[in-house]
């Protein structure tokens, strides 16, 4: 009965396994969705809504009077940027709201924030 006892164990232990072996394999699954996840965000923020890029360039014409906001807001409509708040707070952050200069801007599908800040406050 010792040894049946100790068979019993040893099938309940490689079942144990089995479920840890699963459970770690559940977990590295998830894991890097959520890794994916999180990145996803932090790039969203740290590029302040930034549209990936494509090659292709895209006109915006900042009028005088425009403000960052209506700047923005032509940015997202361009397909530039995905988030207008976040753009303009962006903008503001780094003082390129004070300095926007009326005029035609060419910027490329994918500039980072500080790029599109750059060619909206230079003239062309």
């Amino acid at each position: 009965s010792g040894s049946r006892k100790s068979s019993s164990d040893s099938t309940a232990s490689s079942g144990d396994s089995k479920e840890a072996s699963q459970s770690a394999a559940g977990k590295k699954e998830t894991i890097p969705e959520m890794g994916s996840a999180a990145k996803k965000s932090d790039t969203a923020s740290d590029d302040a809504g930034v549209v990936p890029g494509s090659g292709e360039t895209v006109t915006i014409t900042v009028s005088s009077g425009d403000s960052s906001v209506s700047v923005a807001n032509k940015m997202v409509q361009a397909g530039l940027v995905t988030d207008a708040k976040q753009f303009d707070s962006y903008l503001v952050l780094n003082g390129f709201d004070r300095r926007l200069v009326v005029g035609s801007h060419t910027i490329p599908k994918g500039s980072t924030p500080e790029e599109m800040g750059t060619i909206l406050t230079s003239k062309q």
